[in-house]
């Protein structure tokens, strides 16, 4: 080992010692990698195309003691080692990698991660539903050098586990820098989870899962007033057939026949924003209900002259019974809504209902 002309320290020149992960700390079986991020932007949500978009800052630190002491104005070795993480789904352009702390060789890396994911949404309760939009990343000893000519993945010699962030000083694991809530939706905040797995199947391996969850919820105004106002609208202005004398069973009956038509004109035009699904969401059961609907309307148009003025009073009845179904369509829906809309607001809830993860709530700015 050549120090000298290198202040004490390996010659920076030795690839193939730089490139090794550092020992770990005293005490400790394994190197320890801390990871805090910062997402500043989750948006372009497409429920029909089932993506979403992210932007964020991913940090890593770790204490090399091969740099204690090292010259903070002069520069690293190129091919020193540094951690990466990996989804072959996402893009990650390193920002930097620093020596943070030359007293006990606190090493900084930074990455831009950002992408365009696939998720499944739950769409039980659409459009009042709640869901989770999952960042998954992984790392089996993946490593990058500083200068990024050197690239790998799993290899005994290059192990390490990942856990967040826990330093006081430099804030949460998670950071949300988001400005506002991604187009018909409110976010809500996040979920965050590492999962490390150790096996011992001929030698050591360490794999590293973690994963963060943007927690959502549909803002149903949009559909409430483009697509459920909109048929009530029109079945219930099919009632104005009514008015109209019983005897005359032609214009009652093109009254009906006409806003008939006119709920699958309107379904036309809605169904393109609507989810595809193959069951039933409260949108479907109101559709349905609104066709089913003109059914004994018509019978009672054209029973009108025979029985009146008792197909009159069965059609205001009618009326009535329809108005109380959307009631049991609509509100176990909207209780569900609200009740998971009171529990972001409750950390010690969050954290009962999805143990094992840390919750980050995001605080919007005013």
């Amino acid at each position: 080992m050549d120090l000298d002309g290198f202040g004490g320290f390996h010659d920076v020149n030795d690839d193939e010692y730089w490139l090794k992960p550092p020992e770990p700390s005293k005490g400790k079986k394994e190197l320890e990698v801390d990871c805090q991020i910062i997402f500043y932007y989750v948006g372009n949500i497409d429920t029909r195309m089932e993506q979403f978009e992210f932007s964020s800052i991913l940090f890593f630190y770790w204490n090399d003691p091969r740099l204690i002491g090292w010259d903070e104005n002069a520069d690293l070795p190129p091919k020193l080692w540094g951690p990466r993480a990996s989804n072959s789904k996402l893009e990650f352009l390193q920002r930097g990698m620093q020596l943070w702390d030359s007293k006990t060789g606190r090493m900084k890396r930074t990455f831009d991660c950002f992408g365009t994911l696939q998720q499944n949404f739950n769409l039980l309760d659409f459009p009042f539903d709640h869901n989770v939009l999952n960042v998954q990343l992984h790392a089996r000893g993946h490593f990058l050098s500083l200068d990024q000519t050197v690239v790998g993945n799993f290899d005994r010699k290059w192990l390490y586990s990942i856990k967040f962030l826990e330093d006081a000083s430099m804030g949460d694991a998670v950071k949300i820098g988001i400005a506002k809530s991604p187009t018909g939706f409110q976010f809500r905040g996040v979920l965050a989870k590492v999962d490390t797995s150790r096996e011992n199947q001929g030698k050591y391996t360490i794999l590293n899962n973690w994963t963060y969850g943007f927690l959502i919820n549909r803002k149903p105004n949009y559909y409430m007033w483009k697509a459920i106002f909109p048929i009530y609208a029109v079945v219930l202005a099919a009632f104005s057939a009514f008015a109209i004398e019983a005897d005359d069973v032609g214009s009652r009956l093109g009254i009906v026949s006409t806003y008939f038509l006119s709920t699958f004109a309107v379904l036309y035009v809605v169904t393109s924003g609507l989810p595809e699904t193959d069951f039933l969401t409260c949108v479907d059961y109101i559709i349905i209900s609104a066709i089913f609907s003109f059914l004994p309307l018509t019978l009672a148009v054209c029973l009108g002259d025979f029985y009146d003025p008792y197909t009159d009073y069965a059609a205001f009845v009618f009326f009535g019974l329809i108005v109380l179904l959307q009631f049991f369509i609509l509100v176990p829906y909207y209780r569900r809504y609200v009740a998971k809309n009171k529990m972001y607001d409750d950390p010690a809830k969050m954290l009962q209902e999805n143990p094992g993860q840390k919750y980050f709530p995001w605080k919007p700015k005013k």
